[in-house]
């Protein structure tokens, strides 16, 4: 599925397009996304 994250202070937000909802969990820096930060949105997309 494809997936954007934004991020609120500690915690991320996965929006995972194909369910249209929304998910969060503890941040973690040393995860396995590659991803931009624009502003609070995570502006490219991940394949999963």
């Amino acid at each position: 599925m494809v997936v954007w994250r934004t991020h609120s202070r500690s915690k991320l937000f996965y929006f995972f397009k194909d369910q249209t909802r929304f998910y969060s969990e503890e941040y973690d820096i040393k995860n396995n996304w590659h991803y931009a930060i624009s502003g609070d949105l995570i502006t490219n997309s991940i394949i999963t």
